[in-house]
């Protein structure tokens, strides 16, 4: 398995928009957020900060992204999506021990 890290791009927007609404949808008390004021922020989020997201290719193909970000005077990872046919594979282990 041969990893390469690149910058993430304005076309990585829209996957990685999808991943953060399935969360949302997976794991949010829809009774507990606007989900449209959510989806909203992640959106502003993804325009505003998307050249401080990675995109993982592996053996060549877009198999994850993460965002590696300041928070209280720490970096952590912010983001991080692997695609479902490249879960199990070790990929978002190395990228934790990546960053």
């Amino acid at each position: 398995m041969n990893l390469c890290y690149e910058k993430a791009s304005p076309e990585d927007m829209e996957t990685i928009f999808n991943f953060n609404r399935e969360l949302i949808d997976a794991y949010e008390d829809p009774s507990a957020i606007d989900r449209n004021e959510v989806l909203a922020w992640v959106r502003r989020k993804l325009i505003n900060k998307i050249d401080e997201y990675v995109c993982v290719r592996c053996d060549g193909q877009k198999a994850a992204w993460y965002r590696f970000a300041p928070a209280e005077g720490k970096m952590e990872i912010d983001d991080l999506y692997v695609l479902p046919e490249y879960r199990n594979r070790g990929i978002g282990t190395a990228v934790i021990e990546k960053c």
